[in-house]
């Protein structure tokens, strides 16, 4: 039915991905936001060739992937767009404005967790840099602190994100040129001043304080692993 299929995040690929089976493993032509949202689908296009991933943008946010998609020739221009209930509407604007008729689908949906514990939150209000890896994290962070003391620098995931926090009153904003977890990585301890402590082997070692806020996504399948993982690894 479709032209394309496009994903633009790791948890949309992943609901997808429990959807295509269920549909009895279908033809589909895959575009994805970037290099983290097309790693979940590696393994499952390797070993059938009815998935494919045949765009990538040359940045990695909905609107150059609305500006960029290609249009087939002799295609329906039909897009579906499996996305957050909370996801805005400029993939789907821009893809319209350009010509194709897009039909979006809310799989999932992001939610700020209910409770924290008030000793870790204020060690997270302290923190100099907070790492925010959504517009979601964005929101939820923002509730949580007084936007008009708080003095910490936001190292968020992309542009999107960061747009999203200057927008909530957040006064010292960065972003990596290339969206990602690892540009998101480097940029929190680039901007993290380091404390020093003594290693068990006598050595001294810096130490970059920092709190990573994710959303928690809602939904009947397990967040995806693959960039926990990698933030797990370089840290």
């Amino acid at each position: 039915m479709f032209d394309w299929i496009v994903i633009t995040s790791p948890e949309a690929a992943s609901v997808f991905l429990d959807g295509w089976r269920k549909a009895g493993f279908p033809e589909a032509r895959l575009a994805v936001v970037g290099v983290g949202t097309g790693q979940v689908f590696e393994k499952v296009e390797l070993e059938n060739t009815k998935l494919s991933i045949d765009f990538v943008p040359s940045k990695a946010n909905a609107k150059i992937l609305a500006e960029e998609l290609p249009k087939l020739l002799n295609g329906r221009e039909k897009v579906l767009y499996p996305a957050s209930a909370k996801a805005s509407n400029e993939l789907e604007m821009g893809l319209s404005a350009r010509g194709f008729e897009v039909i979006r689908l809310n799989t999932y949906s992001t939610e700020a967790v209910k409770f924290i514990d008030s000793s870790i939150l204020e060690i997270a209000i302290s923190s100099p840099v907070v790492a925010l890896a959504s517009p979601t994290a964005v929101r939820a962070w923002v509730d949580v602190i007084d936007v008009s003391t708080w003095s910490g620098a936001a190292a968020c995931i992309g542009q999107t994100s960061a747009v999203a926090a200057q927008k909530a009153g957040l006064k010292r904003v960065f972003y990596p040129e290339n969206p990602g977890i690892e540009g998101s990585l480097s940029l929190s301890l680039s901007l993290s001043p380091p404390f020093f402590f003594l290693s068990p082997q006598k050595r001294t070692v810096p130490f970059f304080p920092m709190v990573f806020l994710f959303s928690l996504n809602m939904n009947s399948s397990d967040p995806s692993a693959s960039d926990l993982g990698l933030l797990t690894s370089s840290c």
